[in-house]
């Protein structure tokens, strides 16, 4: 009897458990069909409907503001460096990618619990970046604030990020391709000069102190460059030394811009680059108390006798690139890393292996 009343306890006791996980189920089924749901909705859903309207970027955070504008002629130019012209490619994805963010989750709309999402605004005293699109007579096509990142994207790539319109106190989870340059010299257009590595046959280094030198390659077969003027009883060091300043052109790294007047190049080095079609590119580089700095001027190297009706349109494309660089570079003076500058000035005594002390050979 005793073996029964367990065993008719085993089954109350799994039929009492089948009926909770029941219910269990039946109450998740009557939430999930009757409680709030949310479908993720545009930002800004007329944005995408006003691109052409924007003519006015402009940016605050806790370090400053500044503005990013389309002047008279449809340029794009930031105003507080002398009305250089700005990155288009990152206006566009800039003014895209605000059309792109897509609400996906409501947050607080608790004004003390901003600071926890990085969403006050920097006139407020917050972290936040406020971020505005404006239109003609400073008419406001989306004004937002863009504060902490819950997963960053590459490239293209989606980022999750809280995000609330300036004028309301609701936050949002979003997400968008929108990438925020909240740093006036991530906006330079740098794009000047346009040479490659492979493009260059020859670099003439002057600095201001020491002995001038040639760096060159006769073909493009050659992937390294020969030293001309190597003191005699030395030899040059490797390679990969020797390609240096040669290279330094190739992957020019421009960090600010400012008007050529404001820099002093009375006492510059100077380093010249040859290319194979004949364009050449002159940088005067001098050291300033804010920073290292360099003018550029290209011109076109004049072939010697008469020209082939190919080689005259290949001369004729060359002189287009040397007034485009002329056109982006004149009456401007760029700003880059010391590295930069050293690759540009190496002395010669850097390129040549030290002398051996003879103490050294007596003592072997």
């Amino acid at each position: 009897m005793g073996q029964g009343m367990s065993r008719n306890a085993t089954l109350f006791l799994s039929a009492t458990v089948l009926a909770v996980v029941i219910a269990g189920y039946a109450l998740v089924g009557r939430n999930a069909s009757t409680g709030p749901t949310f479908e993720s909705l545009p930002m800004f859903p007329e944005l995408a409907d006003q691109l052409d309207d924007v003519t006015r970027i402009a940016i605050e955070t806790s370090e400053g503001e500044f503005e990013v504008m389309r002047d008279q002629n449809g340029i794009w130019v930031l105003p507080d460096r002398s009305n250089y012209p700005a990155s288009l490619a990152i206006v566009r994805a800039t003014v895209r990618g605000v059309t792109t963010i897509e609400l996906l989750e409501k947050k607080t709309a608790r004004p003390e619990r901003h600071e926890a999402i990085g969403l006050i605004a920097p006139s407020a005293g917050g972290d936040g970046v406020v971020l505005s699109l404006l239109g003609s007579g400073d008419r406001v096509l989306a004004r937002l604030i863009f504060g902490t990142i819950q997963r960053g994207g590459t490239g293209n790539a989606i980022s999750l990020f809280y995000v609330r319109r300036a004028d309301e106190d609701q936050t949002w989870l979003a997400q968008s391709s929108l990438d925020v340059k909240d740093e006036i010299t991530s906006w330079i257009d740098k794009n000047i000069i346009g040479i490659q590595r492979s493009d260059i046959r020859a670099v003439h280094i002057t600095p201001k102190e020491g002995a001038a030198y040639k760096l060159s390659r006769a073909s493009l077969d050659e992937s390294d460059f020969t030293l001309a003027d190597i003191p005699v009883g030395r030899t040059a060091q490797s390679n990969f030394i020797v390609n240096t300043p040669a290279f330094a052109l190739a992957a020019l790294a421009i960090t600010d811009v400012t008007a050529a007047e404001q820099v002093d190049f009375s006492a510059a080095s100077r380093a010249s680059y040859e290319t194979f079609d004949n364009i050449a590119v002159d940088l005067d580089l001098a050291v300033a108390e804010d920073g290292h700095w360099i003018r550029i001027e290209a011109r076109f190297i004049e072939p010697e006798g008469a020209l082939e009706e190919t080689e005259e349109a290949a001369a004729n494309s060359a002189r287009d690139r040397v007034a485009e660089i002329n056109a982006r570079a004149e009456g401007w003076v760029y700003s880059i890393p010391e590295f930069k500058y050293d690759q540009f000035t190496k002395p010669l005594e850097e390129l040549v292996k030290p002398l051996e002390d003879p103490s050294d050979e007596n003592e072997k």
